[in-house]
């Protein structure tokens, strides 16, 4: 199937598709590989005569970014064996290529596998399973940030905020003579012992789940009665927990959002729980083969609960794939990284927004309005990223390395994409294997596909708007018709036959940067007219909504 002369022009022309993307590797075309990726995904587990994925292809042709791409998309295939019992690291080793054998270097507990294995166990369709979500993964800028290029990136990013550190100091220290500037971060996490005293509780009362469990296993009481206890916890949780937050302390937002986000975590890992393990209870009855069907009820234990609430994902299942050792070198890099990620972003706020936050306020003109807007733009962007990296990388990473959790894929390659259906899916898998696997799945056994997504949206808005509008003290639709408007429209726009993914990956990046920046002002212009509005201040119709 695999030729040494490529001939790009062919490929369109080609009658084995399975040879497209072997073809477009060999070719060196990236932009064409990342559209058959996307519009092809099954071509990814093809191999050729001898065995060989298009892994194992791109490491013979020494492509680093083609290497990289296909590790950061796909990293089962360092699993894959070609015929000759050969890994794409073996590959490497034996032509000499020593620049791509970190990328290619197996995670401890990963086990290699036969080609004829790779579509029953590895396929992509096996992680609607909700018996098995969880393989043994590297996050994907662990893989990346072992590649010289990556790391040098890496640097530069380091270095900015160094620079823009010391930017800082020189500043504070000229207006108040003073070096440190970090009066509203110790402001924004204030209260964080009173805040832990409230984690207790509601960590204490997410065992309520196990105690219903074992009702029902024990015949207790009937399971329809604890599914109606079930719903009045959840209800309990999520009015509670607000009224603590915010009548009780009046907790500042970053200690707001913390309790607030723990409770909706709990609560989702609370129904995992008792969903999966009602699954479990009617395959067990029906003689289900399944491996986790057999566990079923010796799981419903207090240690296998515990350890699962500390897990990094939000789907239960009987066991998970675990690592033998503790690396605590790494988990000190991750924890060094996640502060550095925090003193980052406030250094930004304060530099780049603090600054320009007055031109938002008071009654302006719509060019000078929209030229405000711009200004939070870039410093809004990256914030986000920075926040990314912190919560779904290094924190992630910590609570994976200390519990040995070996499934490190909370998120996948999104800055690649190019349409905004995959890119959602990619931006946070933790969420997303939950309302997928719970929400979505569920609605489409009842609706349309069409319907069904729409109802899955409008689920993860209304649980954004509750986290958002019991941290900051106020409510404001903001995020909420970003979601829902331009959010939902772009989902079919840029998921038709895309020619050229370079351009709409350049429309997806332009998109998230104008988002982020009108999301992050007119939020910062809320704030202000909520709880420091101008003499005279009359809200109007518009103030509800923005």
């Amino acid at each position: 199937k695999l030729k040494k002369s490529p001939g790009i022009k062919s490929l369109h022309d080609m009658e084995d598709n399975n040879a497209l993307l072997p073809r477009a590797i060999q070719g060196a075309d990236i932009s064409r590989v990342i559209s058959i990726l996307h519009n092809k995904p099954d071509q990814v587990w093809s191999t050729d005569d001898l065995g060989r994925s298009c892994l194992h292809t791109a490491v013979d042709h020494r492509e680093l970014a083609l290497v990289a791409l296909i590790v950061g998309r796909v990293p089962d295939l360092l699993r894959v064996k070609d015929n000759f019992g050969k890994l794409p690291v073996d590959i490497a080793n034996d032509r000499g290529f020593p620049e791509l054998v970190p990328l290619l270097s197996l995670p401890e507990t990963d086990t290699s596998m036969d080609p004829t294995d790779v579509k029953n166990v590895l396929k992509p369709g096996r992680m609607e399973s909700i018996f098995h979500c969880h393989y043994p993964r590297e996050a994907p800028l662990t893989t990346l940030l072992r590649i010289s290029h990556f790391q040098t990136l890496y640097n530069l990013i380091i270095g900015f905020l160094c620079v823009t550190v010391a930017q800082c100091v020189l500043q504070n220290y000229r207006d108040t003579g003073t070096i440190s500037y970090f009066g509203w971060l110790i402001w924004a996490f204030g209260d964080l012992p009173k805040a832990a005293l409230v984690w207790i509780f509601i960590f204490g009362a997410s065992f309520s789940a196990l105690l219903l469990q074992k009702a029902i296993i024990r015949e207790i009481m009937p399971a329809k009665m604890v599914y109606t206890l079930f719903a009045a916890i959840v209800i309990a949780y999520f009015s509670v927990i607000p009224y603590i937050v915010r009548r009780i302390f009046d907790f500042p937002p970053v200690t707001s959002s913390i309790v607030v986000v723990e409770g909706v975590r709990l609560c989702m890992k609370m129904y995992s729980f008792l969903e999966v393990n009602r699954q479990l209870r009617i395959a067990k009855a029906a003689h289900d083969p399944d491996p986790s069907v057999a566990e079923y009820p010796s799981n419903v234990n207090f240690r296998n609960y515990f350890e699962y609430l500390f897990f990094p994902t939000l789907i239960y299942q009987t066991s998970y794939p675990r690592k033998i050792h503790r690396n605590w070198r790494f988990i000190g890099e991750r924890t060094i990284e996640g502060f550095c990620a925090i003193l980052g972003s406030y250094t930004i706020v304060v530099s780049y927004i603090m600054p320009i936050k007055h031109t938002l306020y008071g009654e302006r003109d719509l060019l000078t309005s929209l030229i405000a807007i711009f200004q939070f733009m870039l410093p809004s962007i990256f914030v986000t990223v920075l926040l990314f990296f912190m919560l779904l990388h290094s924190v992630q990473n910590v609570f994976g390395e200390i519990t040995r959790f070996a499934d490190r894929q909370t998120y996948c390659d999104w800055w690649n994409e190019i349409d905004w259906g995959t890119y959602y899916r990619k931006w946070n898998y933790v969420v997303h294997h939950f309302i997928k696997l719970h929400v979505y799945i569920p609605a489409r056994s009842h609706f349309s596909k069409t319907t069904a997504m729409l109802l899955t949206f409008v689920f993860s808005a209304i649980v954004h708007e509750y986290i958002i509008a019991f941290s900051l003290g106020f409510y404001k639709p903001i995020l909420l018709l970003m979601f829902l408007v331009p959010g939902v429209l772009f989902i079919p726009l840029t998921s038709v036959v895309l020619k050229n993914a370079r351009v709409w990956n350049v429309f997806l990046w332009t998109c998230l940067i104008l988002g982020t920046g009108i999301i992050v002002g007119l939020y910062v212009r809320a704030w202000h007219y909520n709880f420091d509005p101008p003499k005279g201040y009359e809200p109007g119709w518009h103030s509800y909504l923005i």
